[in-house]
């Protein structure tokens, strides 16, 4: 069996190449791995004071597992997995219009592949990421409802209960942000990049939000979280929808 030693990891310089050799070789204690892949921001090359290093890892042995741990003073995080896991977190990636998984793997360095299974999974990864999400009308509908049902919660509190209004009202704000990417059938960016990612697809918006969570004002984050909803979700209270019939199954062959 491989251990650490005998992988090909990324060049990641400093401080970072010890603590990922320190968490390889803790790593090799836990498990047998047949795949690892290095990833997270660090890799890619532009990490944060505080990112951590993402280990991503196949193993034959039937269980899973996330640890988070530290070495040399990088937090870093495993998730280990037999294969029979995958297609359950795709399968998630997909319903949340959040590709971890997928881009976990289609932006980390593969350091060890002993069966070629991994190599498969970057490859669907990839193919998954310029897909691009999955949602139908009435998936749109359904999430414009949820956030004019938002706005709508907060006007009606903010007399008698003015700091819940607030929290309702960056609610609304958060998901009305989040609806631009659905509706454009792109996929949810991480947190820490959801206003530059929202510049690229809708400027006007981006520049809203940036306002409104700049300003410290009672009565203009009220105005600005209006506009933000009405532009991407075009109503700010309940309005006329349906599902889908969604018919039972039958046996019947005819």
């Amino acid at each position: 069996m491989k251990r650490s030693a005998d992988l090909d990891l990324p060049g990641l310089g400093g401080r970072y190449d010890e603590a990922l050799a320190q968490a390889l070789a803790y790593l090799f204690e836990q498990c047998e791995p047949a795949a690892i892949v290095i990833t997270g921001s660090i890799v890619r090359g532009n990490p944060d004071p505080s990112s951590d290093l993402d280990i991503f890892v196949l193993h034959r042995a039937p269980w899973r597992q996330r640890i988070q741990r530290r070495f040399a003073g990088v937090p870093v995080e495993f998730f280990v997995n037999h294969p029979d896991f995958m297609q359950g977190y795709f399968d998630e990636d997909r319903a949340r219009g959040r590709p971890t998984t997928a881009h976990m793997l289609a932006t980390g360095h593969l350091a060890l592949d002993t069966n070629g299974l991994m190599t498969g999974f970057i490859a669907a990864s990839r193919r998954m990421l310029a897909a691009g999400p999955q949602v139908d009308e009435a998936g749109l509908t359904f999430r414009r409802y949820e956030t004019a049902m938002l706005f709508e919660d907060a006007v009606d509190v903010v007399d008698r209960d003015p700091e819940l209004a607030a929290q309702l009202l960056h609610d609304a704000v958060a998901s009305a942000l989040r609806f631009c990417f659905w509706r454009a059938r792109r996929w949810q960016p991480r947190n820490k990049e959801l206003l530059t990612a929202l510049a690229a697809i809708d400027p006007g918006v981006a520049t809203l939000a940036r306002r409104y969570y700049r300003t410290h004002s009672l009565d203009e984050p009220h105005d600005l979280a209006r506009e933000i909803i009405l532009q991407t979700t075009g109503e700010t209270g309940a309005f006329d929808w349906e599902t889908p019939r969604d018919l039972l199954p039958t046996n019947d062959p005819s």
